[in-house]
């Protein structure tokens, strides 16, 4: 029987979709969203037992740490899998719907539905893994164009509402998994968060934030200002990934650099925008220009399309945060640039 809709709930669930009508571009969006897996715990869901043993060699092939867990593994295999994840070794389990059910994980508060459902009930049951022991959870639906009407059918039968990935999405991640925390007036970011076991570009060196930083975020107020290239024509999922990661690199840095003007940008309302430039060049003459003046800022680098592993070609420079800082300074950088 269906689940009755006082049974089961989607209340505290924050939904999403990501528009992937080509099936390449659910693993592209799968590798861009894996940093913000691993700030939580997520389970991501496929239609078949076949579909989870392909997904997890990919992701295994791509560098990225992955458990699965299906069926017609052993029973003993299973529990391993379980106790890992329960205990957090494992951060990211990738399984079928049969286990949908069974998930108690309490860390774990993102679910990412890499095949859509096939009906309600088996969409109340695998997104509300991500809300149990009344906690706040995000579930992700990846769907075509053949999914938006079950999808509006979800919506309408359970009262719920499930909008389009936004640009901000890994902001919603760490505040709804407890990863960014203000504790006795000092801003923190958990050290517990792992960092993704795949090939990194070097460490930039530590950025100096000049004092009058401070004064000035205090006197305007602070933002933070995403920079998107417009010329490489990525699509609405990919770039609100991108940008994610970029802005959690800039929480990073600013949590080690100028805590006072993060915690100040957070009292104050997050201000943050999305910009655009035209090519890799201007978007390095930006980061120039930002770190010359004391920014805090990140140059995010997309590796995902390398698919030539034998050819060590540097990704694409996709997106550049900067901040947050001072608006007046961060203006001085990117006040001419057109809103996104």
């Amino acid at each position: 029987a269906l689940a009755k809709r006082n049974e089961l709930t989607l209340e505290g669930i924050s939904q999403f979709f990501a528009n992937v009508d080509k099936e390449v571009w659910k693993f592209e969006t799968l590798c861009d969203l894996y940093n913000s897996l691993t700030i939580t715990q997520a389970v991501i869901f496929c239609d078949t037992r076949a579909k989870v043993d392909w997904l997890t060699k990919q992701m295994e092939d791509a560098n990225f740490t992955v458990a699965s867990m299906h069926g017609e593994m052993l029973q003993k295999e299973r529990d391993a899998v379980m106790t890992k994840f329960r205990q957090g070794a494992s951060r990211v389990l990738i399984t079928t719907d049969i286990w949908a059910r069974g998930i108690d994980v309490q860390q774990m508060s993102l679910v990412i539905n890499y095949d859509m459902c096939t009906d309600r009930e088996n969409y109340i049951h695998r997104t509300g893994c991500s809300g149990r022991f009344g906690r706040k959870g995000v579930a992700i639906n990846f769907v075509s164009s053949d999914d938006v009407k079950l999808l509006r059918d979800i919506e309408q039968y359970y009262g719920t509402q499930i909008d389009e990935m936004p640009m901000n999405f890994t902001d919603l991640v760490l505040l709804l998994s407890g990863a960014m925390l203000l504790l006795a007036g000092s801003y923190t970011c958990q050290s517990s968060i792992p960092k993704p076991q795949k090939q990194e570009p070097p460490s930039e060196p530590e950025i100096s934030v000049p004092d009058h930083h401070k004064s000035l975020a205090q006197k305007d107020g602070a933002k933070l200002v995403l920079v998107v290239r417009t010329d490489l024509n990525m699509s609405g999922s990919k770039v609100a990934t991108q940008c994610s990661h970029a802005t959690l690199e800039c929480f990073r840095k600013a949590a080690r650099a100028a805590p006072e003007i993060l915690k100040l940008w957070e009292y104050s309302g997050q201000a943050k925008i999305t910009v655009k430039c035209r090519r890799q060049e201007e978007m390095h003459q930006l980061y120039e220009s930002a770190k010359e003046r004391g920014l805090v800022s990140h140059l995010f680098q997309d590796d995902a399309k390398n698919k030539d592993k034998s050819k060590d070609k540097p990704g694409e420079l996709t997106v550049l945060s900067i901040g947050p800082g001072p608006i007046s300074v961060i203006n001085s950088v990117t006040g001419h640039l057109k809103l996104y």
